[in-house]
Formats: structure tokens, C-alpha cells, sequence
């Protein structure tokens, strides 16, 4: 099964770094401004069991793609699981890491399955580009929220 992972060092602790992740309007912030994503429906506040549906867009299509919140560990982790959406499987694992200088390294890990896997490796390649281009973009939107010491993202 594949496997996507990026991971970047924050100017922030982790418990910092976890804090604005778990704050109203996160999602919102960490969204790609080419990707046409909806949320229809979610918590106020992350918390084990939450879930958030979106509406994914792909060209015309609009997916719902629906994500279990689950194994929080305050100030280090969260995960979401698709339950339902527009692959076969895909697990995405938070990690906020501590560092001995007080910063932190953000890391993003995805497990996923593409749909009609295994059917070659064109997908999952265009999987990955799209992953890349995506985590580039969030972890350079949290990189700078975290040196503009922002206020917490609100809705």
C-alpha cells in the first residue's frame, strides 16, 4: 500500500503547533486555493470521534468524502480516517515532534489506497504529485502562521 510523507521543522512547539491545528478553522486555512473543497458539516472542536465531511471536487464531480477523528494524544497527534470518500483507503497521521531547542517538526503521514488499486502506477503517481503539491502548500501555510505568531484560526 502506499505510503505519502512529509515532514518540515516549525519555529513552535509541538503543544503550539498541535493547538493551532486543533482550533475553529484550521481546515479552512490549511485548504489549497486550487483545490475545490467544501466542508458541509463538522465539529467546532476536533476531538476523538469527530467527524467532517467534505465535498471534494474533481473537475465536475463533486465526491463526499467523509473523515473519523480518532487517536488524539494532546500536543503530539491526531488521525483522520476516510470512512467514506474517493479512495479505497486512506489513513492520515498528524504528528507534532518535539525538539530539544523548543521548536517542533510537522509531520504529515498517509496511508492510502487509491481507487481500483492495483490497477498500475499511473494513479498512484498522480496521487503522489497532487499529495506533494498539497503538503508543500499546508506546511508552508503553517510554517508562516507559525512565525507571524497568529492568533489561533478562527470560522
Amino acid at each position: 500500500m502506499p505510503r505519502f510523507e512529509k515532514r518540515s521543522p516549525m519555529p513552535a512547539s509541538a503543544d503550539d503547533l498541535y493547538a493551532w491545528h486543533m482550533a475553529p478553522g484550521a481546515l479552512e486555512k490549511l485548504l489549497p486555493p486550487w483545490q475545490k473543497v467544501r466542508i458541509v458539516e463538522g465539529p467546532g472542536q476536533l476531538e476523538e470521534g469527530a467527524i467532517v465531511v467534505m465535498k471534494v471536487y474533481v473537475g465536475f464531480v463533486g465526491l463526499r468524502w467523509e473523515a473519523l477523528h480518532r487517536d488524539f494524544i494532546a500536543g503530539r497527534q491526531f488521525v483522520d480516517e476516510q470512512r467514506k470518500g474517493p479512495f479505497r483507503r486512506w489513513v492520515h497521521t498528524h504528528r507534532f515532534e518535539p525538539q530539544d531547542d523548543g521548536t517542533s517538526v510537522l509531520c504529515d503521514l498517509i496511508d492510502y489506497e487509491p481507487p481500483l488499486f492495483p490497477l498500475g502506477r499511473i494513479g498512484t503517481l498522480a496521487i503522489r504529485r497532487m499529495l506533494t503539491r498539497m503538503f508543500e502548500f499546508r506546511h508552508r501555510a503553517t510554517y508562516d502562521a507559525m512565525t507571524a505568531k497568529a492568533p489561533l484560526p478562527s470560522s
